[in-house]
């Protein structure tokens, strides 16, 4: 899971460069998105060259959650969702209820935190370590950076993170070419202004995309559920 320290950090541009960049290797990619939101899995799409999928631990039983991640995943060599607001942000203030951070703990998916460090450098630690102390039963694995401005930029705070034993896997610079507008109901859709793949291809670069293959490598397999819960009233789940 790529999340996010907030909104706005650069999770759907981080999340499709990675996706183009595995591509680029030749992998099979199944991108997901956390939530009802129907814009960010549009960019997803886009980057992956096959619909991306929902993922909302609120509005799905676990069973069925869990059977659409799997049945989805099962057909690509590596899967990547795409979290919502912050990691820790849900329907409850006091609990991980329905955020990204709870999503993750049901799927048993490793994090990559996502960190916006223009105008910092050492405080890059502060935030990353502030959030794999907050719940330490949320699998962080490591941080990219975003909006980096140089690659000295991103020198200075890998050693930061570095002397936390915070595991970095590189950065995106600040481009214009990769910025996605924003609306009143969150970013446009990519058939108004999708992102250019050969840009997230040449972006990928400075991500450890060996690295974060690792990772996802080292995820547990999860048990298909055996029988799905019955639709309630009139609504419909589709199993795709």
């Amino acid at each position: 899971m790529v999340a996010g320290t907030h909104s706005g950090v650069g999770k759907t541009t981080v999340t499709a460069a990675l996706i183009a960049g595995w591509r680029q290797q030749g992998y099979r990619v199944a991108a997901f998105k956390a939530g009802p939101d129907y814009i960010d899995p549009t960019h997803l799409s886009n980057a992956s060259g096959q619909s991306a999928r929902n993922l909302d631990s609120y509005l799905l039983p676990d069973d069925v959650l869990k059977a659409v991640f799997i049945r989805a995943a099962r057909q690509a060599d590596v899967s990547v969702t795409e979290g919502v607001m912050g990691l820790f942000d849900g329907k409850d203030p006091l609990s991980n209820a329905a955020s990204s951070a709870d999503l993750a703990q049901k799927l048993a998916t490793p994090v990559i935190l996502v960190l916006d460090v223009s105008g910092t450098a050492r405080s890059a630690a502060a935030m990353a370590l502030g959030y794999t102390q907050f719940a330490p039963d949320v699998p962080i694995a490591g941080v990219i950076l975003n909006r980096v401005g140089s690659h000295r930029h991103a020198e200075l705070c890998a050693q930061a993170l570095e002397q936390q034993n915070i595991r970095y896997f590189g950065y995106l610079s600040r481009n214009d070419d990769l910025h996605i507008g924003s609306r009143h109901l969150g970013l446009t859709l990519a058939g108004e202004h999708s992102l250019d793949v050969p840009a997230l291809e040449c972006a990928a670069r400075t991500l450890d995309l060996e690295g974060l293959f690792e990772v996802a490598q080292q995820v547990s397999a999860l048990t298909e559920p055996a029988v799905l819960p019955a639709p309630v009233g009139k609504s419909v789940v589709r199993i795709a």
